[in-house]
């Protein structure tokens, strides 16, 4: 269940990959998806420390959205952001995307 929640949540995040940055063209499917991917990887080193909180979601229920919140779209807005604060800036910085939460 929890894996199930973590990817559904991750997937809510894909969605809002909306457009292409103007700067340096699109990648090939192959090379975002491997991007993607790499950045979806350290979305999931982000949130491994809350595997302990899903065992009682109604009680911790805040916590586990906050970090959610944080490690998916944290800098999103700020350009300045390195690409390592969230799963965002990870794919717009490194895979073209834009994003928008």
């Amino acid at each position: 269940m929890h894996i199930i929640a973590l990817y559904i949540y991750v997937l809510g995040c894909l969605s809002q990959v909306l457009e292409t940055k103007e700067t340096g063209g699109r990648l090939s499917k192959a090379e975002f998806d491997a991007c993607v991917k790499k950045c979806g990887d350290q979305f999931e080193e982000c949130t491994k420390n809350l595997r302990q909180f899903w065992k009682y979601f109604s009680k911790n229920k805040l916590i586990i959205m906050q970090r959610m919140s944080r490690c998916c779209l944290d800098g999103e807005r700020n350009n300045q952001a390195p690409p390592t604060m969230s799963f965002a800036t990870c794919v717009r910085d490194n895979c073209r995307a834009g994003m928008w939460g």
